[in-house]
């Protein structure tokens, strides 16, 4: 009687839906600075931006606007 032998485990790799995870140091000088750039007029233009370009038709919208858009956001209010 033969018996098979197992396979040797194989690492499971990380689906590729599992989020990743990114940290921040802190700012110089506190936090004070990051909450102004969040509101400011060219963060909350960008987020506008972004509403309106949202709003429109679904064909019509892109994931390079989107990315676009979103890059924008990060550099304004970021």
């Amino acid at each position: 009687m033969v018996t098979p032998e197992s396979e040797p485990a194989r690492p499971r790799d990380r689906p590729a839906s599992t989020p990743q995870v990114y940290y921040q140091q802190p700012m110089q000088g506190g936090s004070g600075r990051r909450v102004a750039k969040k509101n400011s007029a060219a963060c909350q233009a960008a987020r506008e931006a972004d509403r309106r370009y949202r709003q429109q038709p679904l064909s019509l919208v892109k994931h390079d606007g989107l990315r676009r858009h979103g890059d924008a956001i990060r550099q304004a209010c970021g």
